[in-house]
């Protein structure tokens, strides 16, 4: 009878509301517990910074949910950093796990500071471009002092690891969040009858979307509103300011806020294009559901994992910086809108794209990173 091992592995995330971070640590979690070899067997916990009784995802009966009750509210401040480390050590000497994964750096900071001299494997992910937060420049100088203590750090693109100093390279692993190739039929664009079609966007009401942007556009869209319509899914702080900016240039009939939805593969798979004006990302989620939709996409060039998701003029077309202006977006926007054969060329090679965004080859390197047996 061959022996198990049992390793307990501690996941630790600000909140689990929503956000494309939390929804890859629910994912990773499901698949961790489940990752069992024939000599181990693996627990999974996670641990959050503020009650779940507002969590935006949920976590099946296979994964332990505490939380240190450290946060009221949606926001997680950056000070919270420097009162979370008293809590967190007691609670990881309390659960005494094998393996700690971190996800965003304002739980990574106070996981750090905890666990010196505890010998725990310790795993930090950032999961934003590092040059786009708050008090970027405290949190550079925080990066310096603490990051050295981790066993890794985890990126989700290239451009993200290039903010890092050369010193941790080689504490640096690449991982991407797994895409996964879209289940839901795909409207054909031959079998309208109406001959209606939808540009379609997917993000929180924030300023980091940049929805302002594809707004000012659509005013230079105006000759396909008879054919198009743009819709935008997502809730935020913003959707009062975004709704007034529609109404005042007459685009209520044109542009749509739907609000958040669940079922956004489906929407996504209904629609003709997708666009993407976001400033910063840290990996893009609603670009990559777009792509496994087999969706042709606009986005920016300089913006994290947008690179990674179109390949230039194959399967979308990527803007440089200073195209990001309202003519220019609405330039593109109307060459996709006019071309069908375009759309469907992009369409088709979106598949090529997948491959390495699978969610068994990101399992792996997370197993990897986290020294789980393969």
């Amino acid at each position: 009878m061959s022996i198990k091992k049992h390793r307990r592995i501690l996941c630790i995330i600000p909140t689990l509301g929503h956000g494309g971070a939390q929804k890859v640590l629910v994912n990773l979690a499901h698949q961790l517990s489940q990752y069992n070899t024939e000599n181990e067997k693996h627990s999974v916990s996670i641990l959050t910074f503020r009650s779940n009784e507002d969590n935006f995802y949920t976590v099946n009966d296979s994964i332990n949910l505490d939380s240190l009750n450290i946060v009221n509210g949606n926001a997680v401040s950056f000070f919270t950093i420097f009162k979370a480390p008293l809590k967190l050590r007691r609670f990881i000497r309390d659960s005494n796990p094998d393996v700690i994964l971190s996800f965003q750096d304002i739980a990574n900071f106070p996981v750090l500071m905890a666990t010196i001299g505890l010998n725990k494997h310790v795993v930090v992910s950032e999961r934003q471009d590092t040059r786009f937060y708050s008090h970027a420049f405290s949190r550079k100088m925080i990066r310096l002092a603490l990051y050295p203590m981790a066993n890794k750090i985890v990126v989700q693109t290239t451009l993200v690891k290039k903010q890092l100093p050369s010193f941790l390279k080689n504490k640096i692993e690449i991982i991407p969040n797994p895409v996964d190739p879209n289940e839901t039929e795909t409207t054909l664009n031959s079998g309208r009858t109406n001959q209606q079609y939808t540009a379609i966007t997917v993000g929180r009401l924030e300023d980091q979307k940049d929805f302002t942007l594809l707004i000012k556009a659509a005013t230079y869209l105006r000759s396909n509103r008879h054919q198009w319509k743009i819709d935008i899914y997502g809730a935020g702080s913003l959707r009062d300011k975004l709704q007034s900016e529609i109404a005042s240039n007459d685009l209520s009939d044109f542009i749509r806020l739907k609000g958040a939805t669940r079922n956004i593969l489906t929407k996504l798979s209904e629609a003709d294009l997708f666009l993407f004006p976001s400033k910063y990302e840290g990996f893009p989620n609603a670009l990559g559901e777009a792509v496994s939709c087999g969706l042709p996409s606009i986005a920016f060039k300089n913006v994290s994992g947008n690179s990674d998701l179109i390949h230039h003029q194959k399967n979308g077309i990527l803007l440089d910086d200073n195209e990001r202006n309202a003519k220019a977006f609405a330039y593109h926007t109307r060459h996709l809108m006019d071309n069908p054969a375009l759309r469907d060329k992009f369409k088709k090679y979106c598949s090529n794209v997948l491959p390495p965004f699978s969610r068994e080859v990101i399992l792996e390197k997370w197993a990897k990173t986290l020294e789980l047996p393969s």
